[in-house]
């Protein structure tokens, strides 16, 4: 068992998306919430980490969502019922590599401005003090594809489709300064997910190897090796 101010799991989690990065799922992850006490997964695209006041970059993993998706509803109801946040557990699977990065703790959402009043408060100060947080959300929503941006121009969601022929006049891409783009934006949401505790395996090394890092209070990561 060793400690640590740095989160090693990230050094590891770092070196791995970069050694792989022309593989084009290596950032896709599955994320999991609670709805009425039944898990909820999907995927997600890892956007990368948050970066701090200071031009260095936190623990905090960052992603993106439409602020009309049904896990919205889930994350807001489990953080109002936790003032610490929602949980999530963020999976990675890295198939070139042979590792899984299981990462759980509490995620936070981070709307537009018209939309954070029906979204739960938003802790700033305690993820990442000093952090534009709008800025950041403008900046992912410019390094978007036009395809994706043109996503969150659509109907609600999971809502019917009553003519197959009316998708067809869905914008198929837009740009980021578009007039049009502003209502895609404002749907625009930032998913940041603040880590508790990560479960690495690598299965790649013989024998395999598991990992535990455990988050404490004073900001330390305990490294625990386990059985697989």
């Amino acid at each position: 068992m060793t400690s640590s101010a740095e989160a090693p799991w990230k050094t590891a989690l770092k070196g791995l998306l970069e050694k792989h990065k022309d593989d084009k799922d290596i950032s896709n992850v599955s994320v999991g919430t609670v709805e009425d006490e039944k898990p909820r997964v999907r995927y997600q695209v890892h956007r990368g980490f948050v970066p701090d006041a200071r031009g260095g970059e936190t623990d905090l993993l960052l992603s993106t969502t439409d602020i009309r998706m049904p896990k919205v509803a889930q994350i807001r109801a489990a953080a109002y019922a936790d003032p610490t946040g929602a949980p999530v557990e963020y999976v990675f699977w890295l198939a070139p590599a042979g590792e899984q990065f299981r990462i759980q703790g509490r995620v936070h959402l981070f709307g537009s401005p018209s939309a954070r009043s029906g979204l739960p408060p938003f802790p700033s100060d305690r993820l990442a003090p000093g952090v534009d947080w709008e800025s950041l959300r403008q900046e992912e929503w410019a390094k978007m594809s036009g395809h994706l941006r043109a996503s969150f121009l659509r109907p609600q969601p999971g809502s019917s489709v009553e003519k197959p022929e009316e998708a067809r006049e869905w914008k198929e891409s837009v740009e980021a300064g578009e007039e049009e783009a502003g209502e895609g934006l404002e749907r625009f949401t930032l998913f940041v997910v603040e880590p508790e505790f990560v479960d690495r395996v690598r299965l790649a090394v013989m024998p395999n190897e598991r990992y535990q890092y455990d988050k404490k209070e004073d900001g330390t990561w305990v490294t625990t090796q386990v059985v697989p």
